[in-house]
C-alpha cells in the first residue's frame, strides 16, 4: 500500500480542520501533516533539500528527531532551538508509518536575546497538555477512521481503480478454495485499503466481498458435485469450507436445494 495513503491530504478533511481549530483556541497552535514519500521514490527523511524547503533553517535539528519519532513510533518533542520546540507524532495504520504530524513552533519563553518571533509561547505544562491531546486524538481518530477519511478523499484514477479490482477478482478466483481467504489479504494483494476496497468493490459489482467469494465457491461446488466419486464433504473441503454442515447450509440458502438433493437431481436426469 503506498500512494493511496496520502497523509498530506488530512489537513483538508473536516475532522482534522476541527482538530486544528480546537488546538488553535486552546493552545494557539496548528498541526500539519506530511507524507513520507514526499517525492517519487524518495523518503522525505533522506531528502535534505525537501526538509529544508519545508522547515527552513531548523530542518537539520528536526531531521534527527523526525527519524527517531518514526523509528520508535512515538511522540517526540524536538528542540528546534534553545527556546523553541515542536511536537512530532508519526501517523500510522496497523503499526506501519505513512507520515507524521508536526506542530507550529512552540516558544518555551520569550527571549530578549533573540530576534526570532515565536507566535506561540507555552510553558512546559502547557506543552505536555498539548502533546497529550495530540497523541490521544491521532491514536483514536486515525486508528479507527484513517482509511475512511484518507481513501475516500484520494484522487485515485478510475482506470487504476478498475485495474486493481480486476486483479482482486483474479486473485479471488485463484484462491477461493483457501478457507482463510480474507478481505484484508485480497485488498493487500492489490495495494488497496480494506475499507476502500470493500467500499469500491460493492459499488462496482453491487455485491459484498463475502457474497462474491461465496458465489465463486458455489459455482465450483456445482461442477464438483457432478463427480460422483467425491463425497459432499470432499466437495466442501475443496471449495474452502472446512465444515461440511455449514457448506450444506450455505449451498441450500443460495440454491434453494441441498448439495445431496442437487446431486440426486443429476442422477435422475441421467437415468431419464
Amino acid at each position: 500500500m503506498n500512494t493511496l495513503v496520502d497523509v498530506s491530504k488530512l489537513g483538508s478533511i473536516s475532522v482534522v480542520k476541527k482538530l486544528n481549530s480546537l488546538l488553535n483556541k486552546v493552545f494557539g497552535v496548528k498541526v500539519y501533516f506530511y507524507r513520507l514519500d514526499l517525492e517519487a521514490g524518495k523518503n522525505i527523511l533522506e531528502n535534505k533539500e525537501a526538509l529544508k524547503k519545508l522547515f527552513g533553517s531548523s530542518s537539520n535539528m528536526l531531521a534527527k528527531d523526525l527519524k527517531k519519532a518514526i523509528s520508535n513510533r512515538e511522540l517526540i518533542i524536538s528542540s528546534v532551538s534553545s527556546h523553541c520546540k515542536r511536537a512530532i507524532l508519526p501517523v500510522m495504520v496497523r503499526k506501519k508509518v505513512y507520515g507524521f504530524a508536526i506542530t507550529d513552533e512552540l516558544g518555551l519563553e520569550k527571549s530578549s536575546a533573540s530576534n526570532e518571533k515565536i507566535a506561540n509561547v507555552l510553558n512546559d505544562e502547557k506543552i505536555k497538555e498539548l502533546c497529550s491531546f495530540l497523541e490521544e486524538f491521532i491514536n483514536f481518530i486515525f486508528s479507527l477512521k484513517f482509511e475512511e477519511i484518507v481513501f475516500l478523499s484520494s484522487d485515485m484514477s478510475q482506470t487504476h481503480l478498475q485495474e486493481s479490482i480486476a486483479k482482486a477478482i483474479d486473485f479471488i478466483k485463484d484462491n477461493y478454495y483457501r478457507p482463510n481467504l480474507s478481505l484484508s489479504e485480497v485488498s493487500e494483494a492489490v495495494s488497496l485499503s480494506p475499507y476502500y476496497f470493500s467500499h469500491q468493490f460493492k459499488k462496482e459489482y453491487n455485491t459484498t466481498f463475502i457474497e462474491f467469494v461465496t458465489r465463486i465457491r458455489l459455482e465450483a461446488a456445482l461442477k464438483l458435485l457432478k463427480d460422483m466419486r467425491l463425497s459432499v464433504a470432499q466437495v466442501s473441503f475443496a471449495v474452502g469450507y472446512q465444515d461440511p454442515n455449514y457448506f450444506s447450509k450455505v449451498f441450500k440458502k443460495w440454491m434453494n436445494i441441498s448439495p445431496q438433493e442437487y446431486r440426486d437431481q443429476i442422477v435422475d436426469q441421467k437415468i431419464s
